[in-house]
């Protein structure tokens, strides 16, 4: 397509490696929104063509969607693949992540086990606050607060 130092087209945006792209890897990226529909889809793969993308030195092409499912409350990510070798032959791959942010879900063993924990250490933090206060009660505030080893508890 064109170097890293060169500037990019105007329907692409280079991304460093790290940087948030597919896989850490870094490269050109075109943004498509559904909600632009077809004619939109079309005219944005014409600008990429144009501009030189679909060629032989093109090493991978990634089709990259999230999609999020309201009646389970799952995320999905979905990956489409499509590495080119030095003779233009394609080899494709798909990869599907689900990952699930409803932490108070009773309905599998990890979320229940998550839950029974934030309940004791929220246990635990009470218990070391009464400690503390009793401290305090005991020797006096200014008393409490001169020694050194109060603010390491």
């Amino acid at each position: 397509v064109r170097l890293a130092n060169e500037a990019a087209p105007p329907c692409l945006w280079y991304t460093p490696p790290g940087k948030g792209s597919y896989a850490d890897s870094g490269g050109f990226v075109a943004w498509l929104d559904p909600m632009d529909g077809r004619e939109s889809f079309k005219a944005k793969l014409r600008a990429l063509d144009q501009v030189g993308v679909f060629d032989m030195h093109l090493a991978t092409f990634v089709v990259d969607m999230m999609v999020f499912n309201t009646n389970l409350e799952v995320f999905l990510q979905i990956a489409w693949e499509f590495s080119f070798d030095f003779a233009g032959n394609c080899h494709k791959a798909k990869r599907v992540r689900g990952f699930n942010l409803n932490l108070n879900s009773s309905s599998e063993e990890r979320y229940v086990f998550l839950n029974v924990l934030k309940f004791v250490l929220a246990g635990l933090v009470v218990v070391f606050v009464v400690i503390e206060l009793r401290r305090m009660c005991e020797i006096g505030l200014f008393q409490h607060f001169r020694k050194a080893a109060t603010f390491v508890d």
